[in-house]
């Protein structure tokens, strides 16, 4: 017996991602039949070998033991030579009727799709491999790039020496919420001083939001721009200013 436990023959290729799963698993269902346990897909495959074909009978109807009548319906049929039949699931119907159009019960026919599936599945592979590779490239470019921002940042700290801004700072934070490092405070007036460089520009959308109101004061002392309420307001000039578009220092 041909084993299609691996494959399903190009059945659901095509199919939108939620009906693919589906089907698969309707197909890969276990079922015991012919004195062993089989999937769904590798018995209807093994009768088809064997010479069944499919049919449908629209408006099938038949008696209960009751004596009742059924409702019609559309019967799926596996039949074989002697005219007996299986009933069978449409998804069922469907794959075998797939199945007998594409000519996959010929031995010759089936290896050529293996052969096709295989170099289908191995460029499959060498495709996920370079995507991950650029993945793992573009995060080290990126932790490289993080780094090396920090490596600046830190020297940015060390040797800034607007001292009128680091009072001006210093002592709005000490008035409206507490003391603040010195540290934190020329940090911030680093990103303000660049924010032509993008991640000196991010790191002032992360602090200059609707919730930092003592931030925004300070923005607003040491560039004279205000900037407004709301982060959409707030978001749309941090990314369309540069340094030359800064005022005189507010003194009060």
């Amino acid at each position: 017996m041909i084993k299609i436990d691996n494959t399903y023959l190009g059945f659901t290729d095509n199919m939108k991602p939620m009906n693919k799963v589906m089907v698969e698993n309707l197909l890969d269902k276990l079922i015991r039949a012919d004195g062993e346990v089989l999937t769904e897909k590798q018995w209807v495959y093994s009768k088809l070998l064997s010479g069944y074909t499919v049919s449908v009978e629209e408006n099938y109807r038949y008696w209960t033991r009751l004596g009742n009548l059924f409702k019609p319906k559309t019967l799926y049929k596996l039949n074989s030579e002697d005219n007996s039949y299986f009933e069978i699931s449409k998804t069922l119907y469907n794959f075998a009727l797939y199945v007998l159009d594409k000519g996959l019960t010929n031995q010759d026919i089936l290896n050529q799709f293996f052969k096709q599936e295989d170099e289908y599945k191995n460029l499959k592979m060498e495709d996920e491999r370079a995507r991950e590779e650029a993945v793992k490239k573009a995060r080290e470019l990126e932790n490289q790039k993080y780094e090396e921002f920090q490596e600046w940042l830190k020297q940015e700290i060390d040797s800034y020496g607007d001292e009128n801004k680091v009072k001006i700072m210093t002592d709005i934070f000490n008035s409206n919420i507490g003391h603040i490092t010195t540290k934190r405070v020329k940090e911030f007036l680093v990103y303000v001083d660049n924010i032509e460089n993008n991640q000196c520009r991010q790191a002032l959308k992360n602090i200059l939001h609707i919730g930092n109101p003592t931030s925004k004061k300070v923005f607003h002392r040491v560039t004279g721009i205000k900037l407004p309420s709301s982060n959409k307001e707030t978001y749309a000039i941090l990314d369309s200013i540069t340094s030359d578009n800064y005022k005189e220092i507010i003194y009060v």
